[in-house]
């Protein structure tokens, strides 16, 4: 991570005006504390658990995207029928040499079904990537470091920045500042939890109700996810069907696949289409064989 993550000191302390923000504090504080830990040890350990967020999510999204091509291409192999471009949508064919082909992930990775920033929060991420940070201790960070410990660090991030919010806008709260809050509070109680019991339990009726209230918008996004989709499809069928129906007319006028597929790239950026060159050659060379088109 190139950007240092900001974080309230072990040593300063939350006026009593932020309310409870001011025991979440003192309480993440004294834990650290009591370990001997300092602010240079916590810079240096929240860095490395965004850093391996980051990793966790695209280790995951890398998953989900070999699943689905695994799943397509079983799909493609036993298939009875002719395989039209969107039967392997969200991937397309990628030619590498004359003899050599795979399928490359072309869509949008927010439309998977795996953990992301997107619609997993810090919390539920720190706890997946707990292995790898005992993996990764040292001496700059945290040694033989209990998993509250980490909690403890990742609330100390999201208070300075509600912290910073508030004194920002004057004192007003924002939206993003109480989502923080939350976070924080989340942070501290699940490091509690871990410490008390052992595993990871959402025992709250509060946070049972925070992760409905997520489904549902999670549904709500899938909705609205597979509506665009659906148009997207319909424009690719759309751009399809004008080509081949224009290279068919005019198939003399180009020497291959490939000399046609230049050609009508070009032709569809005009119309305000736009797609690779594999794509449109994929195209054409699959309508040629519908048509007993021979080169």
């Amino acid at each position: 991570m190139d950007e240092k993550v900001e974080f309230l000191s072990l040593e300063k302390r939350v006026p009593y005006r932020y309310g409870k923000l001011s025991s979440i504090a003192y309480e993440a504080q004294g834990i650290l504390k009591a370990k001997n830990r300092t602010d240079v040890q916590l810079q240096n350990v929240l860095n490395l658990i965004f850093d391996l967020i980051q990793v966790y999510f695209e280790e995951e999204k890398d998953l989900a995207i070999n699943k689905l091509r695994e799943e397509i291409l079983g799909r493609v192999y036993y298939s009875e029928q002719e395989v039209s471009i969107d039967d392997v949508y969200p991937f397309q064919w990628e030619y590498l040499d004359k003899y050599t082909h795979h399928l490359e992930f072309i869509g949008d990775s927010n439309d998977l079904d795996c953990p992301s920033a997107e619609n997993t929060d810090d919390v539920d991420a720190l706890y997946e990537i707990l292995d790898w940070l005992k993996e990764n201790e040292n001496e700059d960070g945290f040694l033989d470091a209990e998993p509250r410990e980490y909690y403890a660090a990742l609330a100390l991030h999201y208070i300075s920045f509600v912290i910073e919010r508030y004194e920002s806008f004057e004192g007003s709260i924002s939206l993003t500042s109480l989502d923080s809050t939350i976070i924080a509070c989340n942070a501290l109680s699940i490091g509690n939890i871990i410490h008390e019991t052992g595993k990871y339990k959402k025992i709250t009726n509060d946070i049972q109700a925070e992760n409905n209230e997520l489904k549902i918008k999670e549904n709500r996004k899938k909705k609205a996810l597979a509506k665009a989709t659906n148009s997207k499809h319909k424009r690719n069928r759309e751009a399809k069907r004008i080509v081949c129906d224009e290279w068919l007319k005019n198939k003399s006028n180009h020497k291959s696949a490939a000399a046609a597929a230049k050609f009508y790239k070009v032709w569809l950026d005009e119309r305000g289409y736009s797609y690779e060159i594999t794509t449109i050659r994929l195209w054409i060379l699959t309508h040629a064989k519908e048509n007993n088109v021979k080169w």
